[in-house]
């Protein structure tokens, strides 16, 4: 027989698993090809302008929200990794 209090303490336990796994296969902010691709456009005119920090954040946007643009978060990535060598330079 289960006692009450390990069945609350298993409904504890479980309750944000299961919220966390809610969220992560029904509530995915994902950015569809296009959206990917002009945040990343954007954030190449800003390195070009010599915005370098803003530029970098754009990027990071780009990596973290295009869950399957793998060509488009790759460049991203990359350009990510540039502009944080330049900046790390700059300091």
């Amino acid at each position: 027989m289960i006692d009450i209090k390990n069945l609350f303490v298993v409904l504890l336990c479980l309750t944000p698993t299961a919220l966390l796994s809610w969220n992560l296969y029904f509530n995915r902010n994902c950015l569809n090809e296009a959206g990917a691709k002009s945040i990343f456009d954007e954030a190449f005119d800003l390195e070009s302008h010599g915005e370098l920090k803003q530029a970098h954040n754009k990027y990071k946007i780009v990596d973290a929200y295009s869950c399957e643009n793998y060509d488009v978060r790759a460049k991203a990535v990359e350009r990510a990794l540039a502009v944080q060598v330049i900046l790390d330079k700059k300091r």
